[in-house]
């Protein structure tokens, strides 16, 4: 038994491994994907909105799917697939991987410019709503 587990540990390391390297795939081929200043190519979801402000607003902490899942309501597999979508519109999420588990955050130098130009063109009344 502990000889299978150890295999599906080494298992989803490396599939880990092989979804942080999809993520910077997809933002290396993203035309509009400029890595000093990554602009949105089109505008966001109000769900994708909802999610990227609390990866926005978390400065302190690293998150986990879990994390936002339990603020917005939805489940972990929706909210992977909107992080997924962030990313592939160019925001720069990051992933870190740690024993199984994927904790995010935002780019800081994306955090600071969104923060004084407002890139992304957020809607007034989800910000208010989440906030």
């Amino acid at each position: 038994m502990q000889a299978n587990y150890e295999y599906l540990m080494e298992l989803d390391s490396k599939i880990q491994k092989l979804n942080e390297r999809i993520d910077e795939l997809h933002m290396v081929m993203n035309p509009n994907f400029k890595k000093d200043k990554a602009v949105c190519a089109s505008p966001l979801t109000k769900l994708e909105q909802e999610v990227f402000l609390i990866i926005f607003t978390t400065t302190d902490t690293l998150l986990t799917y879990k994390d936002i899942a339990n603020r917005t309501g939805l489940s972990e597999t929706m909210v992977e697939k909107y992080v997924t979508s962030l990313v592939v519109k160019g925001i720069p999420v990051i992933k870190i991987y740690r024993n199984t588990r994927t904790y995010l955050r935002l780019d800081e130098r994306y955090r600071l410019h969104q923060a004084k130009n407002d890139l992304l063109k957020l809607n007034e009344a989800i910000i208010q709503r989440m906030f």
